[in-house]
Parts: C-alpha cells; sequence; structure tokens
C-alpha cells in the first residue's frame, strides 16, 4: 500500500490502516491532517488575506519600523555579534516592515545546493530550476510573513489555534505556533540568528562535502584546491562578504581560515604529497563531524559522511508538527530556544497528576491544586497549557498476551520484514548500525537464528516504564546540569525528589482480550500526543465516534489495558539527542537495582524491560551529552549485566497505527505468529 492510497476519503481511514503495512506514522498522521480540510497547508502557497479574515487580524503595515523594535522582537544584533561580525553588518533595509525583514534574511535562504556543472543545462533542467526557484521564492516570502507577523505582535488568540491554520502554509504556521508557545511561557526566540545558524551549518556542511567528495573519485590535487576555493566562496556568499574586501578589514569566518591554511599546504606541498593528502582527508573529515554535533574520536568509529544528528519526528498535532517536517531541522533551532519546564505551573501539574491515576479527563481543578490560578482563569490557563501539555497512551503488552523483540544488528536496515514490525532505528555505532523492533504474541519461539546476520543481538520485552527527572534540571537557567550524574553519592541524594514516572510493570497479569472496536481505538491513540481538543479532532477524522472512544477508552483504562500519561512537549524540553542502552541483566535483584539507578540518573528515558530480564532504554539527553551519558551508564551497565552495549540514535520510524491490525487474526480474533511468514529484504 503506498502513501497514494491515503488519498482515499478520510471515512475510510479505519479500513486503511488494516490493510497499511509500510507506511510510517508520521506519513500517516500527515495525511490525515492534510485531508482535514479543503485549504492545503503543504502547497507552498501563502493566503495573507486569507488568513487575515479568518482571524480578523489587520494586514502588516506599509511602513517601516524602528530598528529597536525589531531587534527586540528579531535579535538581529546578536547575529552580526557573533555570526557576520561588525565588519559586516546587518542592517535592516526597506520602506516597508516586509522589506525590513526581508533584507535581513540570509542570502541563501531556501536555496538548494547545486553541483557545479561544466556542460550547458538542457531545457528540462532549465525548467526543474525555475520550478525551483519558485518555489525556494515562496519559502523565503512564507518566512518574511511570519516573521513580520513576529514584530506586530498580532496572531489569532489561544482558542483560535488548530491543526490547521487557513491561509498560512506549512512553514509559516509552523513559525508561528512555536511563537504563540514562547509567549505564553514568556520566553523569548532569538528569530535570525537561529535562522542564520541553520543556514550557515547548512552552507558550511555542503562546502566540506564537496570538498571532501574528491576522495571517493579518481584524486587530483587541482581539483581539492578548486574544491576548497568554491568552499570558501560559498561561506563568504553566505555571510554577505564581498569578495574583494581585504581579509584584514572583514575577519574572515574561523572555518574560511582553515581552508586558507589547507590551500597554501596544497600549495606548497614537496614528494610526500601522499601523507599530506591522507592528513587533509583526516581534518576535512573532522571538521565535518564537529559540524554535524559528533565528537572526533566518534568519526574514527563510523563513516562521519553517512551521519547527521539525530532526527526525532515531531507527531504531535500542532501546525509545526507533520506537516511540517520538511523543516524540522530548522524548526529544531528555534524549539531549543524555549524550554517548558521553567514554566512552573506545566512540571507541577505533571508530577501531580503523575502521583495518581488520572482515568477522568484532565479539568481546571487539577490546576488549581499546583498553581495560583483559579477559576475562569484557571479553565484559561488550562487552555493554552494544552497546546504543549501531552497525553500519551501506553498499553500494558503483557496484559494483553504480547510483548516486543528488539534485533539489534550490524546492518542500517534490518533483514527480517513481516506484519509484527512496530518501528525501524538507525544507529551509530562500530557494531551496531540499525534495530528493528517487532511486536510479537508472548508465546512465540521468534525468528529462526539462521535468518539473522552475524552480529546480531535480540531482547525480548514486555512492560514499560517512562520517567523524567527533574532533579537534573536548573530552573533558573533553564538548562540540565549533568555533570554529577556518574557521581553516586550526589544522584542518591537528588535521586526523584522531582520526577515524572509511569510503569505498567507493578499491573497484573489478567489476560486481557481485545474486540475489534478496542483494537481500533488503540491504535489511533498509540502513537498520539496531544491534548484533548486535538484527540478528538484526530477521532472526528477518521470518523471515530467520540462517545464511543471515550466509553471503550474508559474501560480500558478501568482494566489497566491503556494507561493515559501526561508529559510536557518533549521537543521543548531540551533533550533533542537520542541514545539507545541495552543490558541483559545477571537476575531479577541486578534488573531492578538498574531500573532504580537509570531513572534516578537520566533526564528523560522510555525503559521497556521483560521476565528474561533484559532491559531497553530509549534516551533523550541534552545537545551534545550523548557520549557523556554513555559512558556512564556503560559503567552502570557494567556492574548489572556482563552483556550491555550503547548507541547513539540517528533517526526512527515508527508503525503503531497499523500494526495492531497485522498481527491480529479477523477469524479467530486472536494474535498470529508473525514469524510463520517472515521474510527477509
Amino acid at each position: 500500500m503506498t502513501d497514494g492510497s491515503l488519498t482515499e476519503k478520510r471515512q475510510n481511514y479505519l479500513e486503511w490502516m488494516k490493510r497499511s503495512r509500510r507506511t510510517s506514522d508520521l506519513n500517516t498522521l500527515r495525511h490525515i491532517v492534510l485531508d482535514s480540510s479543503s485549504w492545503k497547508t503543504d502547497s507552498g502557497r501563502l493566503d495573507e488575506t486569507l488568513f487575515e479574515k479568518t482571524f480578523c487580524l489587520s494586514p502588516l503595515p506599509n511602513r517601516a519600523v524602528t530598528p529597536m523594535l525589531l531587534n527586540k522582537a528579531l535579535n538581529y544584533e546578536r547575529v552580526i555579534d557573533e555570526i557576520t561580525t561588525r565588519m559586516r553588518p546587518l542592517k535592516p533595509i526597506g520602506e516597508t516592515l516586509r522589506e525590513q525583514v526581508k533584507s535581513l534574511l540570509p542570502k541563501t535562504f531556501g536555496r538548494k545546493a547545486k553541483e557545479v556543472k561544466e556542460e550547458e543545462n538542457t531545457d528540462e533542467e532549465a525548467v526543474s530550476e525555475v520550478a525551483e526557484e519558485n518555489e525556494e521564492s515562496e519559502e523565503a516570502e512564507s518566512l518574511t510573513y511570519a516573521l513580520s507577523r513576529i514584530v506586530t505582535e498580532h496572531v489569532p488568540r489561544a482558542a483560535e489555534w488548530s491543526v490547521v491554520m487557513p491561509g498560512l502554509d506549512s512553514l509559516s504556521a509552523a513559525i508561528l505556533s512555536i511563537y504563540f508557545i514562547s509567549r505564553i511561557v514568556d520566553q523569548s526566540v532569538p528569530w535570525l540568528y537561529s535562522l542564520w545558524v541553520y543556514m550557515m551549518e547548512e552552507v558550511k556542511i555542503d562546502a566540506l562535502d564537496r570538498a571532501l567528495g574528491v576522495y571517493s573519485g579518481k584524486f587530483s590535487w587541482d581539483d581539492l584546491a578548486t574544491r576548497l576555493r568554491q568552499a570558501k566562496e560559498l561561506i563568504n556568499e553566505a555571510l554577505g562578504q564581498d569578495p574583494k574586501l581585504d581579509g584584514s578589514i572583514a575577519q574572515p569566518d574561523p572555518l574560511s581560515r582553515k581552508m586558507n591554511e589547507w590551500h597554501r599546504r596544497i600549495e606548497s606541498r614537496n614528494s610526500d604529497s601522499k601523507k599530506l593528502r591522507t592528513a587533509l582527508r583526516r581534518e576535512i573529515s573532522d571538521e565535518l563531524a564537529m559540524l554535524k554535533g559528533f565528537s572526533v574520536h566518534l568519526q574514527e568509529e563510523i563513516d562521519v559522511r553517512s551521519v547527521s544528528a539525530t532526527r526525532l519526528d515531531v507527531l504531535a498535532l500542532r501546525p509545526d508538527g507533520p506537516v511540517a517536517n520538511k523543516y524540522e531541522k530548522l524548526l529544531q533551532l528555534f524549539r531549543r530556544e524555549i524550554n517548558l519546564l521553567q514554566y512552573a505551573p506545566l512540571t507541577k501539574l505533571c508530577m501531580n497528576l503523575s502521583k495518581r491515576n488520572t482515568s477522568g479527563n484532565l479539568n481546571a481543578n487539577e490546576l488549581e491544586q499546583v498553581s495560583q490560578f483559579r477559576g475562569r482563569t484557571a479553565y484559561y490557563a488550562l487552555q493554552k497549557l494544552e497546546h504543549f501539555l501531552h497525553e500519551r497512551y501506553i498499553p500494558s503488552l503483557r496484559k494483553l498476551g504480547l510483548r516486543f523483540r528488539y534485533i539489534f544488528t550490524p546492518l542500517q536496515r534490518s533483514e527480517i520484514l513481516n506484519d509484527g514490525l512496530v518501528e525501524r532505528m538507525v544507529l551509530t555505532e562500530q557494531k551496531v548500525r540499525g534495530c528493528a523492533v517487532y511486536v510479537e504474541p508472548s508465546q512465540t519461539k521468534g525468528p529462526d537464528v539462521s535468518s539473522l546476520s552475524g552480529g546480531s543481538y535480540e531482547s525480548v520485552v514486555e512492560d514499560e516504564i517512562i520517567s523524567m527527572n527533574l532533579d537534573y534540571f536548573d530552573m533558573q537557567t533553564g538548562k540540565w546540569n549533568l555533570e554529577n550524574i556518574g557521581d553516586t553519592d550526589s544522584a542518591k541524594k537528588k535521586r526523584k525528589k522531582r520526577i515524572i514516572e509511569y510503569s505498567t510493570l507493578h499491573i497484573d497479569s489478567k489476560p486481557f482480550s481485545l474486540t475489534e472496536r478496542q483494537t481500533e481505538l488503540l491504535s489511533i491513540l498509540w502513537r498520539f500526543e496531544g491534548s484533548k481538543t486535538q484527540r478528538r479532532w484526530l477521532l472526528d477524522q477518521v470518523d471515530f465516534p467520540i462517545r464511543t472512544a471515550n466509553r471503550l477508552l474508559h474501560q480500558m483504562m478501568h482494566d489497566y489495558v491503556l494507561n493515559r500519561v501526561y508529559f510536557p512537549a518533549l521537543e521543548f524540553c531540551g533533550l533533542p539527542d537520542g541514545l539507545m542502552a541495552v543490558a541483559n541483566c545477571y537476575d531479577r535483584r541486578s534488573r531492578d537495582s538498574l531500573i532504580d539507578d537509570v531513572t534516578g540518573r537520566l533526564p528523560f528515558v522510555r525503559l521497556l524491560v521483560g521476565n528474561s530480564n533484559d532491559v531497553v532504554a530509549h534516551i533523550q539527553v541534552p545537545a551534545k551529552k550523548n557520549d557523556h551519558v554513555a559512558g556512564i551508564l556503560r559503567d552502570i551497565m557494567g556492574e548489572a549485566s556482563d552483556s550491555s552495549f550503547t548507541a547513539r540514535l540517528k533517526s526512527s520510524q515508527t508503525y503503531r497505527m497499523s500494526v495492531l491490525h497485522q498481527i491480529r487474526d479477523r477469524d479467530s480474533q486472536s494474535w498470529k505468529d508473525i514469524w510463520s511468514t517472515q521474510r527477509r529484504f
């Protein structure tokens, strides 16, 4: 079933999910959102008039504003201080606000990286380039409009924000959605600085990739020198530097200085040029590794050019969610400037809710217990909180007669394809490059060992713990402090004083058989992240009756088959990097000790544990803290297991919205043995 099948009428979505096998949750949600409205947010076309008319907003002012106001809203002075320097200052130019904002954008925004070709373009290539330029121009216009709206501070009210904002395209809607959240928690985003950081990183990575590309074919010193010169020109163009400007007047970019040094070494090379060739390759690779957020030692073990930062898809039903996924790298930089955990009413509410079973819907009374909000004020405050206070739903697989099987392999792509595939991950370790996760019946024997490649590793787990430990979060600075997580005494003093935690570990094992309708509801909610309002919106889009959903949900939560948990939106919690940790513990005691250690030391972890004493941890940490955390984890796991490892997460795709339908036998109303029909990729 291809993604094209998703264009069926929306009332067929439930039937489609029963037939679909290989469409990720991200794409499923994306198409549900796109099909929900006549306004197509991904068309790339902004309709300002429709947006302003829909939400009763005035058009952008047809006049210029003061540089002070522009800087307060967009922070372009920081771009000058930290990126372009005072010798290449950004100056707002234009007679209108729109013109001023556009003049402050990087020249290279929206521009696709193009390889330099000697031959002339064909007519078809010329037409394609014109289409690309039109798309790039529309992206620049969209960004300009969104940032101009931020300057005016005129945006829709809290109650008006929805998954689809008529008139806005995906980029402008995503940016204004993040701005709206920043206003609620009273935190500012340096919009232009983040944009310039993003563009300069993209330009530098492209420049270094071009230079490193000379080593993939027939090597030539002239070719390398030419590519380095072109790379430096790319960087200078992005900075807005005049190529004729004397270097003593405008300080060169640090990477440009290194390129100048490499160029001098090429020109003055001696007979031992093979050694220089190897050294330059290593130095270029080092720069590329650091730009992509990896430590230098790691790139000795893996192919640096195949590595990028952790890609964690945002599935929340907001305008900056599934529909805006193509801009995720830029949006991630904007989100990193906001940390919801500094907003005390949110964290106190989440901690309070985690201490008891919340079978009912969240209401203003819950917020009143942990904040100074009262009455109607509490109601409106909760209405705003819903935009980043997420419901999550955790099934008790053990009660359903199911479990997870993780298969880690030295290959990026799993070798086995069957109906139980629920997640696929790409990892970056020398011996562990990929992982496939399957949902299987508890009594199955698993895959044929001969079908697995050498060096594969399996873990079988059925219970889940989700934990966010706020003991290591500094409310004043808005930063995580993980320097002392390796100190046992310090960790014990801090352990679990401020924690949001949910677990299926202690739920009884009384079997529960799902009906067809319950299976449909569980499949919809298993990958859901959002508010009660957004949950109802999603159910409405797939034509699942709300009253039926509420009745079934209450029943499943009462029987602890499904657990509703509340967490702040993780994409706004300063935890962008992913890490996997796996251990097979000596016994139950060492397993429980490891669980306590991991949840007591890490900011956020999703732990899967099994009767076989296997432990699998999905961990999120602050930027560039993977190596530090992994080293501590290896020490901790070494005390509980003689078989353990850690691996950095590069990307992940999930298939939760369809997998239960694939492994369910409709005739017998039981789970199928997925390994009896396994196939190899």
